[in-house]
């Protein structure tokens, strides 16, 4: 069934066949994004609601902050996932959420259903779910348009608060960042950070006792802080956490490139990402040359370091990546170019020849009473679902009877184990 309007899109029966093991393949074709199926069996009904994955589609993805259990006060765990959807700027329409927990079975192991939230007008921002159990697997699915997308975690065992802190390293224009985050805080509270350095206060703010909180330092004050957190209500009140860290020089520019899962000749995608240290860099060119096959060059530009490039529509082959990365005044208020490359390799399974061979455990012997029989097929190479001819039959009774032409094709996908039906 569609699951938003209710309505009926197919329905059947299925029985186990003497050569199948474990799973029944059944196709159902035109199914919505979300759906809904009901198993009828001798033990009961059961309803599992599920969504589409739709190749090389992305969405910004989300946050998601763990809170683990506190001993000292006795709270459970729980998962907090902030959706970046509306800060991408894309408009509200129907999303769904879904927490999953992974047990371990006598059938190995398997993900259950917790809890679910959904909207069907508008973007779910932020959902906390609460009073989880401690040290399983946890798994976030955030479903939004026809797109989705996948996180997963175990969550610690339950401990006494604990507060971390983490520095960048300086970026050329002589900027860093420390990171507070608290672990195990409790839910609601609060705390007060204050960073000092060079013997004096650079920072005092009242923060959230559970959620990290990132603060800018700068090379020229100095490049050791102290870190006092005080906890300001709830169980916890006047517990105190005391840290000091350095902040190191700068490193050797460089960046990150990603490629995506080709399915056709020419959907390929790189994307080039820069390390924190240099996000307040002025200007960023990136100059694409493919080096086998035909070759090509393509350039793009950016005044916003922080957000990742991409280059779309490549077709595969070895591709030289080059970034050059200006500041117009460094710590020393000086111009600075720097300049890294790197080579990125992308692959499809297009053009691929398909080979097809017969798999006898699929294939069912047909009877005098016909259509029955069954061939088994076992398709390898190129992607997507296959469109299988039935070209020729020894006897034209099945065929005429049932008034089709003498040249069938079925539109069908692979199972599991490869084979097709």
């Amino acid at each position: 069934m569609d699951a938003a309007t209710n309505r009926e899109l197919s329905k059947g029966e299925a029985r186990r066949q003497p050569t199948q093991t474990d799973n029944f393949a059944i196709p159902i074709a035109g199914l919505p994004h979300t759906y809904k199926i009901e198993f009828e069996t001798p033990c009961g009904t059961y309803t599992r609601i599920d969504s589409l994955n739709l190749a090389n589609r992305t969405q910004p993805g989300f946050e998601m902050t763990v809170i683990p259990g506190n001993t000292e006060c006795n709270t459970l765990p729980s998962i907090t996932v902030k959706s970046r959807l509306k800060a991408a700027g894309l408009p509200d329409k129907a999303s769904r959420i879904q927490l999953y927990k992974e047990i371990e079975t006598e059938a190995g192991k398997q993900e259950f259903l917790v809890q679910e939230v959904s909207d069907p007008s508008a973007i779910i921002e932020t959902k906390t779910f609460e009073i989880l159990e401690p040290q399983l697997i946890h798994i976030v699915y955030y479903f939004y348009e026809g797109t989705s997308d996948r996180v997963w975690t175990r969550i610690p065992k339950n401990r006494d608060m604990y507060v971390e802190l983490t520095a960048s390293r300086f970026s050329p224009k002589g900027k860093g960042f420390l990171t507070v985050t608290p672990i195990a805080g409790i839910p609601g509270t609060t705390m007060e950070l204050v960073v000092s350095g060079n013997n004096k206060e650079l920072y005092r703010e009242t923060v959230s006792a559970t959620e990290p909180t990132k603060i800018e330092v700068s090379k020229a004050v100095t490049n050791y802080y102290w870190l006092k957190a005080t906890v300001l209500d709830g169980c916890l009140k006047g517990k105190v956490f005391e840290r000091a860290i350095s902040v190191g020089s700068t490193p050797d520019f460089g960046f990150e490139a990603r490629t995506n899962q080709m399915r056709c000749k020419n959907d390929g995608e790189i994307k080039m990402f820069l390390p924190e240290e240099f996000h307040d860099v002025d200007q960023v060119q990136y100059t694409l040359k493919k080096i086998t096959g035909t070759e090509f060059t393509d350039v793009a530009e950016t005044t916003k370091p922080a957000e990742p490039k991409t280059f779309i529509g490549l077709e595969a082959g070895t591709y030289e990546i080059s970034a050059r990365a200006t500041v117009f005044k460094d710590e020393n208020g000086q111009a600075r170019v720097m300049t890294s490359k790197r080579k990125v390799q992308l692959t499809t399974p297009y053009g691929k020849g398909l080979f097809a061979t017969a798999r006898p455990d699929y294939t069912v012997p047909t009877r005098s009473e016909c259509p029955n029989g069954r061939i088994g097929l076992n398709i390898e190479g190129g992607s997507g679902n296959y469109r299988v001819f039935l070209k020729k039959t020894p006897t034209a009774c099945c065929l005429n009877r049932r008034n089709s032409s003498p040249m069938l094709w079925a539109h069908g996908r692979t199972t599991s184990s490869g084979a097709k039906t």
